[in-house]
């Protein structure tokens, strides 16, 4: 597997140190997994409030070159500290087939849900093969959309 880190501190105030150990920890990660590493994109004094970071848009920009498989943060908000701005890059990494881990976070993909239903409960779960939205897992069969 092949990824890449996206390194990041938000002000003036924070030193290149903290650059250094998000590095430090995402290639302890890396090394652990059996990820090996393209060069790191790094942005210096951006806040992760916005998407409108110069090597941050680069790395989204090159993940259609599908030379990385992941992309590796220290902690999630260095990715993104806006839910939607997560959630529409995230989709993008992934229409390359790349996805974003978290070095200190133990953060699953599986989605599953439970849903209340004429007095009982359905458990459900998108299946961990198929990268569709609205496609649910049920005991007894699949939910496609538009069916209820």
């Amino acid at each position: 597997m092949i990824g890449v880190i996206y390194a990041r501190y938000s002000s003036d105030n924070q030193r290149e140190e903290s650059i250094d150990g998000q590095l430090r920890e995402c290639r302890a990660f890396a090394e652990k997994n059996d990820i090996t590493l393209l060069e790191p994109y790094i942005d210096r004094a951006l806040s992760a409030k916005t998407d409108n970071r110069p090597n941050f848009q680069k790395m989204i920009k090159d993940s259609a070159s599908k030379k990385f498989d992941v992309v590796i943060v220290w902690k999630l908000d260095r990715f993104a500290r806006n839910r939607y701005d997560s959630a529409v890059n995230k989709q993008k990494l992934k229409e390359y087939g790349v996805r974003v881990l978290s070095a200190m976070e133990n953060i699953t993909e599986v989605v599953a849900a439970l849903i209340w239903e004429g007095n009982r409960f359905l458990i459900c779960q998108r299946p961990k093969t198929k990268a569709c939205a609205l496609l649910w897992e049920f005991v007894g069969g699949k939910l496609e959309k538009g069916e209820t």
